[in-house]
């Protein structure tokens, strides 16, 4: 590379953290223009840990450094390496460590759930962002990553910086993919920054154009994933206006590195998860990946609770994700986020009610929201995991879920009609609000519908013919036609709850479907003169497609 490339390189460098800045002038992100302090053999900024403990937990301070004198920093450090290595960066920053004679220690802070809890907002606003520039991350060598990410001196994302003047985007991947190394070929050394885990959490590829990102660079040929906004419609990212000075991926300094976001992203969406696959032998083992949110998921994820903030419960959801967007973590952090949210000190809903028949599906929410919240014993599945039981006996196990007031419930498309009928008539539930995330992406026609789903059927086919155009029976009924069905009879009798949100996943949504959930458009229908319904979050087929996640058949 030449001396003019790199010139040019650091002119955008210097453009992400002059954004930045201001985007947190007083209480966010800090630039080092060089890594000074940085230490490649722990992968830490010490003085960034030091200084929030400090301020965060004076008195646990004061009683190191009486006890150890000038060594409590060592000890310190050697106790929050020893976390990093067993537990892994992401749950030392979200659970502390334990270090002898001193209890937990708190390495970060998310958002309080509930402003009044003094300890839980001292924690969040003492939280200090850092990026690093040229950071030297060889334990033994001298090369240097563009940017570094800290969050308290814990390194949790990783940059290389490409201009599209001289570079593109895949140049930084396979910078990546060839030169940076978690472990040396031919020394074995551990560069500790960039190991799975125990590292940074993910690695970004940036342009002025294009973000791809990776949370594991283990393996001859690590895979990157497209990290873009979407541009109407397909992969990559809007062009860029001429009249502005803003990049196409100027989401990410303006949005995703927003001290709220950026820390709920570590906090609250990062998990592991572990898929069986055949290795080089042959044999079945299982592999394991960290999952950082791809934007559209992120952003989906965000509107919704902002919705929620902004216009109550009550209100409807259509977010048309195409097969291959990842829909099942989609639905697992919108559930965790709703469970999360606080009104005046209260839970603004009772429980999340997940409605599904896909196979899975249940054990993987159940698995994704144990890594995602401390609080074990929360999550229900009616008839889930495995157990069969008699119509009776779920129905049963679904009105104990809801009067003890389990956080998530996971229940069957033919258990749901029953849930609703609770929520509305059970006086135990007076005064409780719910959220309803309904999963009819895959428009099963597998099994058969209770029989308030028949009935529903039935009375909205006598009602509206076009329900099913081709007058096919039951059997060739999809869940989503069910679905579209029970809700259309329930609008009928004017019956529909005020005190439940509805959330509903299709990747292909009929006429029906979006008069049922979706929200008015800026379109109007040229023969009712009324707004053309839309879906409230859109990830196309195309991009999915275009990013390589499904195959265009």
């Amino acid at each position: 590379m030449s001396a003019d490339d790199i010139h040019l390189e650091s002119v955008f460098e210097r453009y992400i953290s002059r954004k930045l800045s201001e985007l947190c002038t007083n209480d966010g992100w800090r630039i080092s223009m060089n890594d000074e302090g940085f230490d490649p053999n722990t992968a830490l900024y010490m003085p960034d840990f030091i200084e929030y403990i400090t301020s965060t937990a004076p008195d646990k301070v004061k009683k190191m450094q009486d006890a150890f004198k000038t060594n409590w920093e060592s000890n310190l450090r050697m106790s929050l390496v020893k976390s990093l290595e067993n537990s892994g960066t992401v749950l030392t920053l979200r659970d502390g460590f334990q270090m002898a004679g001193y209890q937990t220690i708190d390495c970060s802070g998310h958002f309080p759930d509930d402003p009044r809890i003094a300890k839980a907002t001292i924690l969040y606003e003492k939280n200090i962002l850092r990026v690093m520039h040229q950071v030297h991350y060889q334990t033994s060598g001298n090369k240097s990553l563009d940017i570094v990410f800290f969050i308290n001196g814990i390194p949790v994302a990783t940059a290389e910086i490409k201009t599209e003047l001289t570079q593109t985007v895949q140049d930084a991947i396979e910078e990546y993919q060839t030169q940076r190394k978690p472990i040396e070929p031919g020394t074995n050394r551990k560069n500790f920054l960039l190991m799975y885990k125990r590292g940074a959490v993910v690695h970004f590829a940036i342009s002025e154009d294009e973000i791809w990102m990776c949370t594991n660079l283990d393996g001859d040929k690590p895979k990157f994933l497209p990290f873009n906004e979407g541009n109407e419609g397909h992969a990559g990212n809007p062009v860029k206006n001429p009249n502005s000075d803003e990049y196409p991926t100027g989401y990410f300094w303006n949005k995703i590195c927003r001290k709220d976001n950026w820390l709920r992203i570590f906090h609250n969406f990062i998990f592991e998860k572990a898929e069986k696959k055949e290795d080089a032998t042959g044999r079945m083992r299982e592999f394991y990946t960290q999952l950082f949110p791809r934007y559209h998921q992120w952003d989906c994820v965000m509107k919704s609770i902002d919705d929620v903030k902004a216009n109550g419960v009550g209100q409807c959801y259509l977010i048309e994700h195409s097969a291959g967007s990842g829909k099942t973590e989609t639905i697992s952090w919108i559930s965790h986020e709703l469970i999360r949210l606080m009104d005046n000190g209260e839970k603004l809903f009772t429980s999340v009610i997940v409605v599904t028949d896909r196979v899975g599906l249940d054990t993987n929410i159940k698995k994704t929201i144990k890594q995602l919240k401390k609080t074990v014993g929360l999550i229900e599945m009616v008839g889930g995991d495995g157990n069969k039981k008699t119509a009776g006996a779920k129905s049963k196990q679904l009105a104990t879920a809801l009067h003890e007031k389990r956080e998530i419930i996971v229940v069957t498309l033919q258990t749901f009609p029953f849930a609703m009928e609770v929520i509305a008539s059970d006086v135990a539930l007076v005064g409780a609000k719910f959220a309803v995330l309904i999963d009819e992406a895959h428009s099963s026609q597998e099994g058969s519908f209770s029989g308030k789903m028949k009935a529903a059927l039935k009375m909205a086919s006598d009602k509206n013919k076009k329900l099913n155009n081709s007058g096919a029976d039951d059997d060739d009924v999809t869940d989503e036609d069910a679905i579209n069905a029970y809700f259309a009879m329930q609008q009928s009798n004017h019956v529909m709850p005020e005190n439940v949100s509805f959330f509903a996943f299709t990747a292909t949504p009929k006429a029906e479907t979006k008069t049922i959930f979706g929200r008015p458009g800026d379109k109007l229908d040229p023969k009712t003169g009324q707004p053309i319904p839309e879906s409230f979050h859109l990830y196309p087929m195309r991009q999915a497609i275009e990013e390589e996640y499904i195959l265009d058949v």
